[in-house]
């Protein structure tokens, strides 16, 4: 399983390399992220986690969802 982290991006910016040169990079606020699902291949067929960055209107939060529901200003990630 892939570890990652999720993030918003905030911009661009440009930073030195210690040879010199001018690299472009992406700047992102790393903030909370919070479990909201855990999926496993009994009830789902392949086993993943479902994880929830910053926040979002209680009017896009989806029904029924469980502990994703509890957490409702949490946005939800794709699988």
């Amino acid at each position: 399983m892939s570890i990652g982290l999720l993030g918003q991006k905030i911009g661009m910016t440009s930073v030195y390399d210690v040879r010199g040169r001018l690299c472009p990079v992406t700047v992102i606020a790393a903030g909370d992220n919070v479990l909201l699902r855990r999926l496993t291949e009994e009830n789902e067929g392949y086993s993943a986690v479902q994880v929830g960055f910053g926040v979002q209107k209680e009017s896009r939060v989806q029904e029924g969802r469980g502990r994703a529901a509890e957490i409702c200003a949490r946005v939800s990630a794709g699988d």
